[in-house]
């Protein structure tokens, strides 16, 4: 997943704000106890999600592509709540 990381920043989110990706996905964390919320966004271009989907599973069917993308955002929701 490093390999592919490109942003990985904090930023305060506007109403108006929009992905710019093909594919994107994101997961919303928080801890009310310590008043911290996370959003957690993973968005990818068309070719690097096909390509990463290809190395992995064979041959590419878009549909099963989103699907990726959203288990990888709760895959990396998973790591990053307990270190919150």
């Amino acid at each position: 997943m490093e390999q592919y990381m490109a942003d990985a920043s904090p930023t305060k989110l506007k109403e108006d704000w929009e992905l710019n990706g093909f594919f994107s996905s994101w997961v919303d964390l928080m801890d009310s106890e310590n008043r911290v919320q996370l959003n957690l966004i993973i968005n990818f271009p068309k070719k690097m999600a096909s390509d990463i989907y290809e190395t992995i599973f064979g041959e590419i069917d878009l549909e099963q592509v989103a699907g990726v993308v959203q288990e990888l955002i709760n895959i990396l929701g998973g790591i990053v709540k307990p270190k919150m």
